[in-house]
């Protein structure tokens, strides 16, 4: 059904040569601390890279065979640098950059390009829709703290997606969204050791989970532990994020 609602999207969007996929929903990302089970790397590998690794394998061949169309993978900061408690996130976020990378290299020759799209935080309201477990409402207030921060921590929805626009008419072959980010991935390349003492450090000072978390254990949208958490952390975020959640339509 996927492949044939894709190939059809692809027919229309004929005229412009352009299909984007953006894997960015906060739906497939889960805080737990440092208790990752095996579900929950295989929950962000379907949610996180199989929809985008579908999606591209369905509008390929159409493009090859017209020799045009562009690409853009909406991947994240999460896939150039592991971040402590989000590992199942970032590791699907990292295979989904690889896919965009080789997919590049193997169909330039075709005539069809690809972008790769690597935001930092961006203000959509989707950290609402994130789930979490650990200590749950410490999780959410330190993530919704940062999702609802100004810029230059974030960038907002509109703002990215001109950026986006300009690279794909530029034919960019990556972008990397907020100065923030920026920094992190110049760190990464050029002082790996110092980034990594930083990582170290924030995996120090996030929550500590429980020893060991079962996969019975249910987990937390953000905006349950909104509408019923006493924190006053969790109150923060509620307050500074509740324009943008109505902005955005995430209040449901």
């Amino acid at each position: 059904m996927l492949r044939t609602l894709l190939q059809g999207a692809a027919v229309v969007l004929a005229a412009t040569k352009l299909v984007t996929f953006a894997a960015r929903s906060s739906r497939g990302m889960r805080l737990r601390g440092k208790t990752a089970l095996v579900s929950d790397f295989d929950q962000a590998m379907d949610s996180v890279f199989k929809t985008s690794l579908h999606a591209a394998l369905a509008v390929l061949p159409g493009m090859r065979t017209r020799r045009s169309g562009t690409i853009a993978f909406i991947t994240s900061l999460g896939g150039k640098i592991a971040v402590p408690h989000l590992v199942p996130y970032s590791a699907a976020k990292f295979a989904e950059v690889g896919l965009a990378e080789g997919l590049r290299a193997e169909s330039a020759k075709d005539g069809v390009h690809v972008l790769t799209v690597v935001p930092g935080l961006m203000r959509t309201g989707g950290h609402l829709h994130a789930t979490f477990n650990g200590d749950a409402e410490k999780e959410y207030a330190w993530f919704g703290a940062g999702a609802t921060s100004p810029a230059p921590m974030t960038i907002s929805a509109e703002r990215a997606a001109r950026r986006i626009a300009r690279g794909i008419e530029r034919g960019d072959a990556e972008i990397v969204l907020t100065p923030a980010a920026k920094l992190a991935v110049t760190m990464h390349g050029a002082t790996p050791g110092l980034l990594d003492l930083v990582m170290k450090l924030a995996g120090r000072l996030l929550p500590k989970a429980p020893a060991l978390l079962a996969d019975g254990v249910r987990k937390r949208e953000g905006i349950e532990l909104e509408g019923s958490s006493p924190s006053k952390a969790v109150a923060f975020v509620r307050a500074r994020g509740l324009v943008l959640g109505r902005k955005k339509h995430q209040l449901s």
